[in-house]
């Protein structure tokens, strides 16, 4: 046990150098975050009421009517009638919509050239406006319908309608089409602040950030993997008696050590039931994956590699776990390698206490990492074989003796003693004249006299860096077709996630009520309906939700449809694991449709008392034809307009849903942090050193590592966008956040004491400026810590003036300016003070 106590000592002093204690301390700090946040994270939607104004030209007891049932609705701060004031003053004052009711809407409704209600829209305020969308165009379609029903009902009755005969069926339709506005969202045995998607959201990017810390550890860990290889340490530890498996667990034991108590403060903040169990389960894919990364470190070339690989398995996992954007669109064969990913497996695995009371349902998925279990254990005896193959083929043995273990140890730690002192010498520049000699054949070689001399230094210098951080020509290809196939997959999951939502029916009903609102439920646009058979367990009805198969699951019970055709209240069940976004779109479409029966059935009771007898067959045919045609002939209510082009009648994109070009931002800062590690080495200490003796020869240096940094930054952004987006996207706001993000990388590369150790906190701080700058979720409208914050972060700024607004863009931009100036003037204070 002593060589595994010796293995844990070196592991720990390993990661708690340099920068690792506060890489330790970070994911604390974000949970406690959480735990503050968790409150505003789960209240109303996390947004914050917005005002809207509505323009009365009608000035009917029907609009002043509609206005207050507008005002009755929490997510409205105050609903303001206005007059004269144009769209773009209110929109200047805060106003995410603006509704015009012209003269005499509700009372012409069945004339056909009548001026339908305007709807304008603030696209610098796009989540409230796309919320306001939502609910108008439920309420508008209540009405068109329910108008259509009973103007049917009337010509089936009357036939043709003199002007009294349209007024009278005006003043008729009136009550109930507001008890049918005011009650829509009734139909539902539970309502939309007690349902439990605001909870789901946060379990989804609880997993999302445990993901993220689990993959950050993992490589903060085994990092040093690929040099210990190379220094042959495993070889001599195992000459020296001890046991190879020993090596990995130290690992391990320290892996779970520092992650414990992160898998622990998960359990408690985002479920309330089963917290132990779940405990278990979490730590069955986090050893899976460790395991894996650890047989990987057996072929990884360099610490930078292995972080490189693993900012790769990090972005490709939270692009195909579909707890950023639903699958919907992609091949099958991607829902296989969905089940792979970390963020999926967390998730279902946080998701399954909800929903189920047994863990039977959670067997399939961690079978998935039980055969990552078996790789991870098999690769590295492979490995091992395969280098005793090589060594015997070579006529020597793996392993040293203990002699030649001893002798090599001392040769390294450094008896060589005139030799140590000449290496000092030399890094410490003590030949001033030989350093002074190297300096000018780096600097004059093959150089232009002039004033472009030092033009043509710092250029030299960007291009030598940027092949410094590109690395071998194979590695730099395949960098850029990752980052290509990234960028490709986020835009098509893009255009995917606004095109249709996925909704779960189980009719246990089987009426012709209910068998109606199955149909026209399918004929809705933007959502696509899977009838399933009514036998199925509550657990198989869920397992969908939980894999994200689809957004929600609509249960019709026995006796809707008696409910509905004799005039009583029907309830109908809903679930959604979805967005807040998603799962409130899915109702009003579900609450129209059952309105729009609601009507039909009513408009049958009151021709069956017009006519003082039963409906036959016939007669009942001869009606639902007139409702129809009333229904295809009716004019449209409303239109919708915005400064740009208006989305497409059915497109629910979630404006909760970050886009690829914030997800590309994330990509760029975790590879950008990553790659900052090359300017911490020792070599490029030394060469810093050499560059001292050159006039501005530290800020030649500095500035070209900033150069490069930018460069690379660009490149990899580049390579997200080109499959999907405009290329030079918002020029000045992107130029302005890389030289951000760049300087701030290499502010921690510059102060890091020990070479590549600066990797152990910046991924952190990417996470929290990722997380708190909108990446992952828009974060702009919450109510909380995150929505005062969102600003004046880097990512924040960016997105801010990325987005084309007018008055926000501005201080976005300034902000951006500021910080680069600042972040700027730090890396030029740096260029006098370095003592590297």
């Amino acid at each position: 046990m002593h060589r595994l106590r010796a293995l844990l000592l070196k592991d720990l002093t390993l990661f708690l150098r340099g920068a690792g204690m506060v890489a330790l301390l970070l994911p604390f700090l974000l949970l406690l975050f959480f735990v503050k946040e968790k409150e505003s994270l789960l209240s109303d939607v996390t947004l914050k009421p917005f005002p809207i104004a509505i323009r009365d030209e009608d000035e009917t007891y029907m609009s002043r009517t509609l206005i207050h049932m507008v005002g009755e609705v929490e997510l409205f701060s105050k609903v303001d009638v206005v007059k004269e004031e144009s769209d773009a003053e209110l929109f200047a004052k805060g106003y995410a919509a603006v509704t015009t009711i012209p003269k005499d809407f509700f009372y012409e409704m069945y004339v056909s050239d009548k001026r339908p209600a305007l709807l304008s829209l603030n696209e610098e305020m796009p989540l409230q406006a796309t919320l306001y969308r939502a609910v108008f165009t439920s309420v508008m379609d209540v009405i068109r319908m329910e108008e259509a029903a009973h103007y049917g009902m009337y010509f089936f009755v009357y036939g043709k309608l003199n002007r009294q005969q349209k007024i009278d069926a005006y003043n008729e339709t009136s009550e109930n089409l507001f008890l049918d506005i005011l009650g829509r969202q009734q139909v539902f045995d539970s309502d939309l602040l007690h349902s439990d998607a605001p909870s789901s959201d946060l379990r989804r990017l609880a997993a999302i950030l445990l993901s993220v810390v689990t993959v950050l550890f993992l490589t903060g860990f085994l990092s040093s993997v690929p040099e210990e290889r190379k220094k042959r340490i495993l070889p001599r530890f195992v000459a020296l008696g001890g046991n190879p498996f020993y090596f990995a667990f130290s690992r391990y034991l320290l892996f779970l050590l520092f992650l414990t108590p992160i898998l622990i403060a998960v359990c408690l903040l985002a479920v309330q039931v089963g917290r132990l169990f779940l405990f278990l389960c979490l730590l069955v894919p986090v050893s899976a994956v460790f395991l894996a990364f650890s047989a990987l470190g057996l072929y990884v070339p360099g610490a930078r590699m292995m972080r490189r690989v693993g900012s790769v398995y990090l972005l490709f996992s939270l692009i195909l776990s579909g707890t950023i954007w639903p699958l919907r669109g992609l091949p099958v064969w991607m829902s296989y390698l969905q089940r792979l990913t970390l963020p999926d497996q967390l998730r279902m695995i946080l998701e399954m206490p909800t929903l189920t009371e047994s863990g039977r349902e959670m067997i399939p998925f961690l079978l998935v990492h039980f055969c990552l279990f078996l790789f991870g254990w098999m690769l590295p005896r492979f490995y091992r074989h395969k280098r005793e193959e090589e060594q015997r083929k070579k006529g020597r043995s793996t392993f040293q003796n203990p002699a030649e273990v001893v002798e090599n140890l001392q040769t390294e730690r450094g008896m060589n003693c005139a030799e140590v002192a000449e290496n000092l010498q030399m890094e410490r520049g003590m030949n001033r004249a030989a350093v002074a000699e190297n300096a000018q054949m780096v600097v004059e070689e093959d150089r232009p006299k002039g004033r472009t001399k030092m033009l043509f230094r710092y250029c030299l210098l960007t291009l030598s860096k940027l092949r410094l951080i590109a690395g071998r020509r194979r590695e730099a290809g395949g960098m850029i077709l990752v980052l290509l196939l990234c960028g490709f997959l986020t835009a098509f999951l893009q255009k995917g996630e606004g095109r249709e939502i996925h909704l779960l029916i189980w009719d246990e009903d089987q009426t012709q009520r209910s068998v109606e609102l199955v149909e026209r439920m399918t004929k809705v646009d933007g959502l696509r309906v899977s009838l399933k058979d009514r036998k199925e367990a509550e657990g198989e009805r869920k397992r969908d939700l939980i894999t994200g198969d689809a957004e929600g699951m609509l249960v019709i019970p026995s006796g809707y449809g008696r409910a509905i055709v004799t005039g009583k209240d029907a309830r109908l069940h809903f679930e959604s694991k979805a967005s807040s976004f998603s799962n409130q779109g899915l109702r009003e479409i579900i609450a129209g449709q059952n309105n729009i029966l609601k009507a039909e059935a009513r408009a049958r009771l009151e021709a069956q008392k017009r006519l003082s007898h039963p409906l036959s067959e016939q007669e009942n045919h001869d009606l639902n034809q007139w409702m129809k045609r009333e229904e295809s002939t009716f004019p449209p209510l409303y239109k919708i307009e915005t400064e740009k082009e208006t989305e497409p009648e059915g497109s629910f994109k979630d404006p909760f849903a970050p886009d690829s070009f914030h997800f590309a931002i994330f990509g760029v800062m975790i590879l950008l942090f990553a790659e900052a590690e090359v300017f911490a080495s020792v070599d490029h200490r030394r060469v810093e050193r050499r560059m001292r003796a050159c006039p501005q020869g530290v800020f030649v240096m500095r500035f070209s590592d900033l150069a490069a940094l930018v460069l690379t930054g660009g490149v990899v952004l580049l390579c997200f966008l080109l499959p999907g987006q405009a290329v030079f996207y918002r020029f000045i706001p992107v130029l302005l956040f890389l030289i951000i993000l760049a300087s701030l990388a290499l502010i921690l590369a510059y102060r890091s004491k020990n070479a590549g150790r600066s990797g152990a906190i910046a991924p952190y701080l990417a996470l929290l400026l990722g997380l708190g700058g909108g990446c992952f979720t828009d974060v702009s409208a919450f109510s909380g810590l995150l929505g005062k914050v969102y600003p004046f972060l880097p990512s924040g700024a960016l997105f801010g003036a990325a987005s084309g607004q007018q008055a926000g863009g501005e201080t976005a931009l300034l902000v951006l300016v500021m910080q680069s100036l600042f972040f700027i003037g730090i890396l030029g204070v740096s260029c006098f003070r370095s003592k590297r």
